[in-house]
C-alpha cells in the first residue's frame, strides 16, 4: 500500500503483568512481550518470581483467549535452562521466547530452537547479514528482530530479505532513539516480506513523539506509516533545543 496507509500490529513491551491485562482487556494491544527477571545469584538461573510470570488469569485465556504473550529472557540462560523453561511455559502456549542464551552462544542457540518446542526470537544486537546469517542459516530461531540503530537500513533490510528466504518472520526491535530511527524501521518494515508485528516501547515512544513532531502515531495495537517524504519524520524544534553539540 501507500507510504502513509499502512497499520503494523505491534508488540508492547510491559512491565507489571496487570497493567498488561488492563491494556489488552481495553483492545489498546493484543500482542504483548514481558521481561522475565531472572536471580542470577543462583545456578541453574531461574526467573525471580515464577509464580508472577504468567499468574493465573493472565494468560492468553484470562485476557480473553486471543492475546499473544511472548517472553523476553534476556539472554540470561544456558541451552538446557531456556529448553526447561520453555517447558514450564508451555501450558501458557507463549507467542515467542526471545533472547534466550547469550548471543555468542550459537549452538545453545540452535539447540533451544531445536528442542524447545517454543517459537525462538532474536536479532536486536545484530548489526549486519553475517550476523544474521550465522544463526539463520543453521536455523538458530524463528522469529528475527533487527535494530535500525544497529543495522542501519541496508542491512536491515538484508536481514530480513534474507529471513523471507529461510521461512523466518519479522519483527523489528523498537528502536531506543528520539523517532527518527522508529521511523526509518517503520517504513523499511511496511515494505518487507514475513512481517508479523513491530515491537512499541511504551516506556519510549510516547515521551519522544514531539521531537518528530508529533509525527508517529500509534493507536488500537498498530502503528500507522508516515507518510510523509522521506523517513516521514523530521527533527522538531523541540528536538533541537534537547540537543548538546560536542567539541571536536
Amino acid at each position: 500500500g501507500r507510504c502513509g496507509t499502512g497499520r503494523r500490529p505491534v508488540v508492547d513491551v510491559g512491565g507489571a503483568l496487570p497493567r498488561l491485562a488492563e491494556v489488552v482487556v481495553e483492545g489498546a494491544d493484543d500482542h504483548i512481550r514481558v521481561p522475565v527477571a531472572v536471580d542470577i545469584s543462583r545456578r541453574p538461573h531461574r526467573p525471580a518470581e515464577p509464580a508472577v510470570l504468567l499468574p493465573s488469569g493472565h494468560g492468553p485465556d484470562g485476557l480473553g483467549g486471543e492475546a499473544r504473550i511472548g517472553c523476553d529472557l534476556h539472554w540470561a540462560f544456558t541451552a538446557e535452562e531456556a529448553i526447561a523453561l520453555a517447558a514450564e511455559l508451555a501450558p501458557h502456549r507463549p507467542w515467542f521466547l526471545e533472547a534466550p542464551v547469550a548471543p555468542e552462544d550459537l549452538e545453545g542457540l540452535c539447540t533451544v530452537a531445536d528442542r524447545s518446542g517454543q517459537q525462538i526470537a532474536v536479532g536486536e544486537e545484530w548489526r549486519t547479514l553475517f550476523d544474521a546469517r550465522l544463526r539463520l542459516d543453521r536455523k538458530g530461531c524463528h522469529i528475527v528482530q533487527p535494530e535500525m540503530g544497529h543495522t542501519g537500513i541496508t542491512q536491515f533490510v538484508r536481514i530480513a530479505r534474507h529471513a523471507a528466504t529461510c521461512g523466518v518472520a519479522l519483527m523489528p526491535h523498537a528502536t531506543i532513539g528520539a523517532g527518527v530511527f522508529l521511523a526509518a524501521s517503520l517504513q523499511a518494515a511496511a515494505a518487507l516480506p514475513g512481517l508479523v508485528a513491530h515491537e512499541y516501547q511504551h516506556s519510549v515512544f510516547d515521551s519522544f513523539r514531539s521531537f518528530t513532531g508529533d509525527a508517529l502515531v500509534c493507536r488500537s495495537g498498530a502503528y500507522l506509516v508516515p507518510g510523509a517524504p522521506g523517513l516521514g519524520v523530521e527533527p522538531s524544534a523541540e528536538m533541537r533545543a534537547a540537543m548538546t553539540l560536542l567539541p571536536a
